[in-house]
């Protein structure tokens, strides 16, 4: 299991992008491009099993579930989706580390997930960031498609945001990751599902973005 630390190298009076402490990065995000590739063992699981290892609280309402990031924020998502167990979470990364807390489909092949690391990134930073991700993902799965990179402004911040095509070996997956600098830590936030769904599947994953709220400066 990879130790994530922070991204940036402290040069005196500037600040550079540490490109091998990017790579870990990366490698989640490679290892999430593909989770919809692998087939997940299904396990009994519970609303009190989320709570007691993610620290999570799931609220259904009008067919939607608000889910809440302990000291982060919270957002929604689709309320017939249902939690992933500790076991089914490793599955997909069994070379990184894997995300606080997954969310997906009976089927397990569409999922939103969450991790928070404590590292940050000054705004100012962002595109130099924005440009590495941009080339060392590029460079590690070939095959990656660019659908979208861009630095989005929601709620007063600055978020990076990425969007790819994988392929895999049984279909190729549609991926969304955003990147949203904290104070202190980073917010990731990654939408996935298989390529032929993706048409359907973007509203309701714009819809679960544009419903994340922040309360952590």
């Amino acid at each position: 299991m990879c130790d994530y630390t922070v991204l940036l190298q402290d040069k005196g009076d500037d600040v550079e992008i540490d490109e091998a402490r990017l790579w870990p990065w990366v490698g989640i995000l490679r290892a999430s491009s593909k989770s919809g590739n692998h087939g997940v063992c299904m396990g009994s699981f519970s609303i009190w099993f989320a709570s007691l290892f993610f620290s999570v609280f799931i609220y259904s309402f009008a067919g939607a579930a608000t889910v809440s990031i302990p000291n982060i924020g919270t957002f929604e998502a689709p309320g017939e989706y249902t939690p992933l167990s500790r076991e089914e979470i490793k599955i997909p990364y069994r070379r990184g580390r894997p995300p606080t807390f997954a969310i997906g489909t009976k089927n397990r092949t569409t999922m939103i997930s969450y991790e928070i690391r404590a590292m940050t990134v000054p705004a100012e930073q962002l595109p130099e960031v924005k440009s590495t991700v941009e080339t060392t993902m590029a460079q590690s799965l070939p095959g990656l498609v660019w659908k979208k990179t861009d630095i989005v402004k929601m709620q007063g911040r600055s978020w990076l945001y990425f969007e790819h095509v994988s392929p895999g070996p049984d279909y190729d997956t549609h991926n969304i990751f955003l990147w949203i600098p904290l104070a202190a830590k980073s917010l990731f936030l990654n939408f996935t599902c298989p390529k032929d769904d993706f048409p359907k599947m973007k509203p309701v994953f714009q819809r679960s973005i544009q419903s994340v709220f922040l309360n952590a400066p």
